[in-house]
Parts: C-alpha cells; structure tokens; sequence
C-alpha cells in the first residue's frame, strides 16, 4: 500500500465516522493538502 491508497483509506474511515470536523480543523492537513477542504 503507497501513500496516497493509505491516505484514501484514513479518509474513508473518517468520512464513515462522522469526523469530517476533525479534517476541517486541521490546518495544516488543509494547508498540505488542499483538496481536502471540498470534501
């Protein structure tokens, strides 16, 4: 598993727990990785 599948695979896990909210606090994720802020 490369990077990006793992990132998918946290995102998901967050996505299927309701903790978008945790994503939209972290700025600096945000900031690295801005196309996490549209999701």
């Amino acid at each position: 598993m490369d990077l990006l599948e793992e990132i998918d695979a946290v995102l998901a896990l967050e996505h299927e727990a309701g903790l978008r909210r945790r994503w939209r606090d972290d700025g600096e994720v945000l900031a690295m990785m801005p196309e996490l802020a549209g999701k």
